[in-house]
């Protein structure tokens, strides 16, 4: 649904990045593992200055808000799960524990999948 307005925008499936290669750029950032502090001194580098080349981003802070402004796909949401054990506690009860759950719909998970154009040439499926 997200992709479907972005394309009525417009806009182009890498987007909030300016091209595909920034976007590129961003994805290999990501899974680097560098830490907030070591992009820091990597955006400070001299050949990484922002007349060298085009990036829509240049700092950390720039490159994270440009990050937190992706589309997040179905929201989560959060259940709470009483489980009972066979275990008696002091007062003669069964001990029991309150556990979370988080979960997305699933149904709206394959319709992103399905429906994101990044993924158009990896997805296979038969009814």
């Amino acid at each position: 649904k997200e992709y479907e307005e972005q394309a009525a925008r417009g806009e182009e499936p890498w987007a909030p990045f300016a091209s595909y290669q920034e976007w590129e750029f961003a994805h290999w950032l990501i899974k680097s593992g560098m830490s907030q502090t070591e992009m820091s001194k990597f955006f400070k580098l001299q050949w990484n200055q922002p007349e060298s080349q085009s990036f829509s981003f240049s700092s950390t802070k720039t490159f994270l808000e440009k990050i937190d402004s992706l589309p997040t796909g179905p929201k989560f949401e959060r259940k709470e799960i009483v489980l009972t054990g066979d275990i008696v506690d002091e007062s003669g009860e069964r001990a029991s524990e309150v556990l979370e759950l988080w979960y997305r719909n699933p149904v709206e998970c394959v319709q992103e999948l399905l429906g994101n154009p990044l993924f158009k040439d990896y997805l296979h499926y038969a009814p």
